[in-house]
């Protein structure tokens, strides 16, 4: 048979989301806590989303915490979502006599999942209830053989989903560590940039372009464009880490940022995993870099496979594999869009003050449909108004 890969075989032997591991979390919940022990599954992200909400109570073993509610939750939902499928009743049922009854139904029905649920419900989550192993195997017409197979069972599925949930954790926090990269918090309508936002999102998923140049004048919105761009492609799922330089002194100064933020292999063609990775390096601003271009074409060579967007007034000539997007000035059509949006959304501060056609004309010519131009002259208009 052919063995895997070092690295491959590596993770996962060490890997944290095992049944023997879950198992040991499970018993956790059976013994207090002075006694309890610590499982590496205490460091999964979803103790860290748990723990991320601000109205959950700080307490010394506040990860051990938050790993148990986090089974409990997953366990309870699972039994309620089996139950409910053939309708038997959604726990919890407060007396025993009724919960031996309901073990006895569940039995009934001869669903493996649904027996092997409902085990680890009544044994890891209501502990209050008391059910021994003997009471269980008792009504649900097995024997103690058979309820380990069930418990067996029930942990390989309670493992199952604890990857699936961790999967999603790490996507949902990556995110909010990518967005928090962005200079612009929020996302934006671009007016008048959609066919352009199109085309780039087409450039990125293709990975074509190692490198993609975004000129324009000042205030035309080429931070605004990439920022929008950037987001796109981090909700997607495309972009795995994002490093977002504003105005590097040095390319120096980029080379240690780069190394600081990855892998030292990301940067070599050996890593399998790189291919299966979008790294996006912004350097906004190229101001300081321009004085020895030489060294800036180097350091773009010897930062592939990282995809690299560079924001400037003027496109850089001879960059190797590079993509040029120029912005230009909105058009009178897209001028007036923007601006009876800016209206909706002055009408509380300003008591509905509207510029009429010929005031948007008027401000389209002066600004030459330049964003940032635009936005000024029309808060100074209905100020003034």
């Amino acid at each position: 048979m052919r063995q895997p890969a070092p690295a491959i075989h590596l993770l996962r032997e060490h890997a944290p989301i095992q049944p023997q591991t879950v198992r040991a979390a499970l018993d956790s919940l059976l013994y207090s806590a002075a006694s309890a022990r610590h499982t590496p599954l205490e460091h999964l992200w979803l103790v860290d989303a748990y723990l991320l909400d601000p109205e959950n109570p700080i307490n010394p073993d506040e990860r051990l915490l938050a790993l148990q509610i986090v089974l409990i939750n997953i366990i309870t939902a699972e039994l309620v979502r089996h139950r409910a499928v053939i309708q038997h009743r959604a726990p919890p049922e407060d007396d025993l006599p009724t919960v031996l009854a309901q073990i006895d139904r569940d039995a009934r029905t001869e669903n493996v999942e649904l027996i092997a649920w409902g085990w680890l419900y009544y044994r890891y989550v209501r502990v209050d209830l008391n059910v021994t192993p003997f009471a269980f195997c008792q009504h649900a017409h097995c024997d103690e053989r058979t309820r380990r197979r069930y418990q067996a069972h029930g942990i390989r599925r309670l493992t199952e989903r604890l990857i699936e949930r961790e999967r999603e954790a790490r996507r949902m926090l990556r995110k909010h560590r990518l967005y928090a990269e962005l200079p612009m918090p929020f996302p934006l309508h671009l007016f008048g940039r959609e066919h352009l936002v199109a085309q780039a999102q087409t450039l990125f998923e293709s990975r074509a372009p190692l490198v993609m140049q975004v000129s324009g004048e000042a205030g035309i919105g080429k931070t605004a464009f990439v920022s929008q761009i950037v987001r796109q492609g981090i909700e997607a799922g495309r972009i795995t880490e994002l490093i977002w330089l504003d105005c590097p002194s040095s390319c120096a100064s980029v080379w240690e940022a780069v190394k600081r933020k990855l892998p030292p292999d990301v940067l070599t063609t050996a890593n399998v995993f790189t291919n299966r990775r979008t790294l996006l390096l912004v350097l906004d601003d190229l101001s300081l870099l321009m004085n020895d271009l030489p060294t800036l074409n180097r350091l773009l060579s010897a930062l592939a496979p990282i995809t690299i967007c560079l924001i400037h007034p003027t496109p850089l000539s001879n960059i190797p594999f590079s993509v040029q997007v120029r912005l230009d000035g909105l058009s009178l059509i897209e001028t007036h869009t923007l601006i009876r949006s800016l209206e909706g959304r002055s009408m509380r501060l300003f008591d509905g003050v509207a510029l009429s056609n010929a005031e948007i004309m008027g401000l389209w010519e002066s600004s030459h449909g330049n964003p940032a131009a635009v936005l000024r002259d029309f808060y100074g208009l209905i100020k003034n108004e």
